[in-house]
């Protein structure tokens, strides 16, 4: 009796194309990445900070909130982003937990469908959780958005661009005319 084995490598130009198609996406992300240090740095100076505080992680939010709003408000970010973190790490190894409780042995419909409630309930839980989470972000980030817009003479329209397309806003509002008149009342 005689065995025989085929191995395909695959089509090439597909793996040209995978290759490429990463390059350029790498490429982009370097590139969108760049940009927003770049226009942080520019942002900063148009301040009258010194640029490199601006690209520091969480030092350079920091200075915005004590700059444009409160530090306790940056404390309320960090700390809740801390939060969220720890509950959904647990939050997780409860679903693994309820999973692999139903994996390990329920043998009849009824068992399968009480052990299935721990992983429903924690994803559902969770789920609203992060949506939760995911909301009051992007308020505080709409608002600190939208009083660095107003500190530099732009439109709470011009906030919702800092707070969407922020690649795109932040290099318009560091390489722009305008000027860094300060806190403004809100």
């Amino acid at each position: 009796m005689s065995y025989s084995y085929h191995y395909s490598s695959g089509d090439p130009a597909l793996a040209i194309f995978i290759m490429i198609f990463t390059m350029i996406y790498i490429l982009v992300i370097f590139g969108i990445v760049a940009a927003a240090y770049i226009s942080r740095w520019f942002i900063f100076k148009k301040m009258g900070m010194p640029g490199w505080k601006g690209i520091i992680p969480y030092y350079g939010e920091y200075l915005l909130f004590r700059e444009l709003w409160t530090t306790k408000m940056f404390w309320v970010y960090v700390i809740s982003a801390g939060v969220y973190a720890v509950v959904s790490i647990f939050g997780t190894f409860i679903g693994m937990m309820g999973f692999a409780v139903l994996a390990a042995g329920a043998q009849s419909s009824q068992a399968i469908g009480q052990a299935a409630v721990i992983p429903i309930i924690a994803i559902a839980f969770f789920g609203l959780l992060t949506l939760g989470y995911l909301v009051f972000a992007l308020v505080i980030t709409f608002k600190l958005n939208n009083r660095l817009a107003k500190a530099f003479g732009k439109s709470t329209g011009f906030a919702a661009g800092l707070t969407f397309l922020s690649p795109i806003f932040d290099l318009i509002l560091a390489f722009d005319k305008s000027y860094y008149i300060g806190r403004q009342i809100m």
